[in-house]
């Protein structure tokens, strides 16, 4: 591990121990998913989200068995990317903590039972893409870039993933690529006056149906009732691309 690494490694896992007193680890490996494995057979499970990728560049593991929790993050990466996804996964376990806690009274087996379960990994999509981008512009030094061109750099390039997605029938999937892009439009438009994060939200598919959608999840509240609500928005919007 190089310096920045080691400090990343420490922060999060300082940081999760003092103010949520949980323990965990952060490990930089080769092969994500190897590892992945290795730490299932070993103890304990990653649990489904949201999608299935073919390459992971980084994940995190709940802890189960009086096991810590693991964040594990591809090393190696170009432009300092690992940095990015560290900070991206460190949200998606914050996030999956305080859910925990509220929604299931600490209970992982009754989560993973959970109607709202889903709908909230759609939810972290968001909060972890915004945390994530938003270290990595203010961590990352590139000779070449300001932090207003690095960040208007990051937002084209997730644009242009986005439109690649335009006229697709799966409103579920069309869901979570949406939570992401609007999770760099909003940390990105934080580095750069230039980006107008309302002309872009409104410009995206069926916008006017996420609306909704998008002021509930900007009013987040770690309750259970912000998540029982989130879940009856989200369902409506996937339920109305079924055709009678």
């Amino acid at each position: 591990m190089d310096e920045t690494q080691k400090l990343i490694k420490s922060t999060i896992e300082g940081v999760t121990k003092k103010q949520y007193g949980i323990n965990v680890v952060v490990e930089y490996v080769a092969d994500v998913s190897e590892r992945t494995q290795e730490l299932q057979q070993e103890c304990g499970e990653k649990l489904n989200s949201v999608y299935n990728a073919e390459h992971f560049t980084g994940t995190f593991i709940p802890a189960v068995n009086n096991n810590p929790y693991y964040i594990l993050i591809q090393e190696n990466r170009e432009s300092m990317l690992e940095i990015m996804t560290a900070f991206h996964e460190y949200r998606h376990l914050i996030d999956f903590v305080l859910f925990l806690k509220t929604v299931t009274d600490n209970n992982i087996d009754a989560l993973k039972n959970s109607p709202l379960y889903v709908t909230f990994n759609v939810y972290s999509e968001y909060a972890a893409t915004l945390f994530g981008t938003k270290k990595y512009i203010e961590i990352v030094k590139l000779e070449d870039m300001s932090q207003k061109e690095l960040a208007e750099a990051i937002l084209q390039s997730a644009k242009e993933t986005y439109w690649k997605l335009e006229g697709i029938d799966n409103r579920y999937q069309l869901l979570v690529h949406s939570m992401q892009y609007i999770g760099n439009i909003v940390a990105c438009g934080q580095f750069s006056d230039e980006i107008d994060t309302q002309k872009l939200i409104s410009e995206m598919e069926l916008s006017e149906e996420l609306y909704p959608i998008l002021g509930h999840v900007f009013m987040y509240e770690d309750k259970y009732k912000w998540y029982e609500d989130l879940d009856k928005m989200m369902r409506k919007f996937v339920d109305g691309g079924v055709e009678s």
